[in-house]
């Protein structure tokens, strides 16, 4: 009996300890410890990476972020108990967050969760990185703009002479924009931009914006005499000067205080100053034409331009405001050198067929049957039919009641705003980058 008794005693014992064991196994298995060590990793405009200690037994964490009521709300589940890092996204720049967590494990297909984080991980995001744009409207200025940010404290502009920032200055401005002025014609400006806010006493910046640059242009002096309101057209000659036949033509500009653009070949300059200066001196524009104009399309290099840019400016002190390109057909190095040179590229909307015709009748009929408010024309001034016909065109324009102007003159007075340099303009209101 007293056997009995002793073996019941064990086997209870037994019992209870098992059970014990049991429930201290199911109440390690439901038990998840609280998430420590949260802290901020990185950060972006609109992302924020946390880290923190991994939770042992844990199946994946939750983050909480506070909410505008002051409570924390879930923001996102982290699905994996060995990681301890997750990216948040889709954040609003320039924000600082409060965020805190939590840990869980499912045992039996039920959540267990540990309490929320007493500590908090205080981030923030980064202000979004300015998109500048470039304006060069304004004579002898340099300017870029951005959108504005909500959140920022302000922006931080550096800018020099050099693209790779040589002895570059910086300054601070609340507004979202930016302007040099008092600025040397040609002159090509870079600068770039970064957001700022403040946080703990000390500014927190954006990643810097792309470079943008701009070629500063001179103030293209129009004339007086010229009504807006009245219909204008701009007449334009290329492969010029010549010295038997643009005379002609100047002859008739100046007799009826009429204006034209000179898209002039380079190698044609030299032996001809006085024929440019007497362009300038009535009020004519110069245009370059290319170096030699032996080249087309692709085949034209930068120095084909800048070399007939500094010999016209060689013959009389002031450089081409315009360019045309050979036959027409433009390509990105043509555009982009006519930016880096502050020039407007001007195409043509009224095709004269001079070089081909040679015939003063027929290119006169071209003249007046096509002409139109707001048009370009094409000729060249090195065939006599051509200026033959320009004589005896031009009377009958005014007559008509047109006015012959510059093309930088019918873009700035048909527009209101000065003709953009890199742009090819067609006519005052079209604008055509690919023509071939």
């Amino acid at each position: 009996m007293t056997n009995r008794i002793r073996i019941t005693a064990v086997l209870v014992i037994l019992c209870v300890l098992i059970c014990s064991f049991i429930a201290l196994h199911i109440a390690s298995q439901m038990e998840v410890k609280e998430v420590s060590s949260i802290s901020m990793n990185s950060s972006t405009s609109d992302t924020v990476t946390l880290r923190w200690h991994k939770v042992k037994n844990a199946d994946g964490y939750k983050v909480l972020v506070l909410g505008e009521n002051d409570e924390y709300e879930l923001l996102t589940t982290v699905e994996d108990g060995e990681a301890n890092e997750v990216t948040l996204t889709e954040l609003a720049p320039a924000t600082v967050y409060d965020f805190k967590m939590s840990a869980f494990r499912i045992y039996r297909g039920k959540e267990y969760e540990s309490e929320i984080s007493e500590e908090y991980a205080e981030c923030y995001t980064l202000a979004a990185t300015p998109q500048l744009r470039v304006s060069v409207k304004e004579p002898y200025s340099f300017s870029v703009s951005w959108s504005a940010q909500e959140n920022v404290a302000g922006y931080e502009v550096e800018y020099s002479q050099s693209e790779e920032f040589n002895g570059s200055k910086t300054t601070t401005v609340t507004e979202n924009s930016f302007t040099l002025t008092d600025l040397k014609e040609r002159d090509t400006y870079y600068a770039r931009c970064r957001a700022f806010f403040e946080y703990n006493g000390n500014n927190v910046y954006s990643e810097w914006s792309d470079i943008a640059s701009g070629v500063v242009i001179k103030k293209v002096v129009m004339n007086s005499d010229i009504d807006p309101d009245k219909p204008m057209i701009a007449f334009t000659f290329d492969d010029g000067p010549n010295y038997e036949t643009t005379p002609l033509i100047l002859d008739t500009l100046e007799e009826y205080n009429a204006r034209a653009t000179f898209f002039m070949v380079g190698n044609r300059v030299p032996g001809c100053e006085y024929i440019l200066e007497r362009e300038l001196e009535i009020g004519c524009e110069l245009g370059n034409h290319t170096m030699t104009h032996k080249n087309y399309g692709s085949s034209v290099t930068v120095s084909d331009i800048s070399d007939a840019s500094d010999t016209i400016y060689d013959a009389c002190g002031q450089y081409p405001s315009m360019f045309r390109c050979p036959g027409g057909i433009i390509t990105a190095t043509i555009q982009r050198e006519c930016y880096d040179e502050g020039m407007p590229l001007a195409y043509w909307s009224v095709d004269t067929q001079d070089w081909k015709l040679k015939d003063a009748e027929k290119v006169y009929d071209n003249i007046i049957d096509n002409v139109y408010d707001g048009c370009i024309v094409l000729m060249h001034d090195i065939y006599e039919p051509t200026a033959e016909a320009v004589a005896n065109a031009v009377p009958e324009l005014v007559r008509q009641g047109y006015q012959i102007v510059t093309v930088s003159e019918l873009i700035y007075y048909k527009t209101g705003e000065s003709a953009q340099a890199g742009e090819q303009y067609v006519d005052c209101d079209t604008i055509n980058n690919y023509t071939d």
